[in-house]
């Protein structure tokens, strides 16, 4: 059951969302002076890239260890806060991040530990432009959360798996094999499959890492057609 709690913060110069976020569990009291139980969020700051933080602030994903309040409350305004609710909510702004494994599983593409935000080191390295943009894919999820044609349950499996997809694919050819490729490019034409991306291009916007998503969709979209027409 979701619910909405207002807490009142003072604001200083260059204050990030997870800071705020630190004080309020230090100090759990909402506007109206009640106690309540600290809220529920996660802050790894690992390295560039940790995205561990990801929520969303006034309807836009974003890192909350990168984002400034006051790019959302200059003048007076109200920031609202809320999990990325579409990759599963644990509790409050806290999520499990269980979509981004399962439809990277149902496009065939395995990509090591997902704990590995570096992947899996025993590929070799693919020594070309579209493999070392593809690998700049921190799976934060943003890009799921921002999909119109994405849903809680079911719906297009979004850009990061189709990203995971065409990864694999340049580490596939790297090993000089098509078999795996060809299980990839038959699961992308499956239910929630590439046909099923509206071209919104809302990805797009919302990814940190700035990937040119509407390249890679139009590329995943190709190979799955090719594929269709040869089989």
């Amino acid at each position: 059951m979701s619910y909405w709690e207002s807490f009142e913060v003072q604001l200083a110069p260059r204050l990030t969302i997870a800071e705020v976020l630190d004080r309020l569990a230090l100090s759990p009291i909402t506007a109206h002076r009640e106690r309540v139980t600290p809220i529920a969020y996660t802050w790894g700051c690992t390295g560039p890239g940790c995205v561990s933080c990801m929520l969303v602030a006034n309807g836009r994903p974003v890192p909350a260890c990168e984002t400034l309040v006051e790019e959302f409350v200059e003048g007076g305004g109200t920031l609202a806060l809320e999990p990325m609710a579409k990759l599963g909510v644990v509790r409050d702004l806290l999520v499990d991040g269980s979509r981004l494994r399962e439809t990277r599983a149902h496009l065939r593409a395995w990509l090591g530990d997902d704990k590995d935000r570096n992947e899996d080191k025993t590929a070799p390295t693919v020594p070309t432009a579209i493999a070392e943009v593809l690998s700049r894919c921190t799976r934060c999820g943003a890009c799921v959360e921002a999909c119109p044609e994405t849903r809680q349950q079911g719906g297009f499996v979004g850009a990061a798996a189709i990203v995971a997809s065409q990864l694999a694919d340049a580490r596939e050819g790297a090993r000089s094999s098509s078999a795996g490729r060809s299980g990839r490019h038959i699961a992308l034409t499956f239910a929630g499959g590439i046909h099923e991306c509206g071209d919104a291009q809302r990805c797009l916007e919302a990814c940190p890492a700035e990937l040119p998503l509407d390249e890679i969709l139009g590329q995943a979209a190709r190979d799955a057609l090719r594929h269709a027409f040869r089989r």
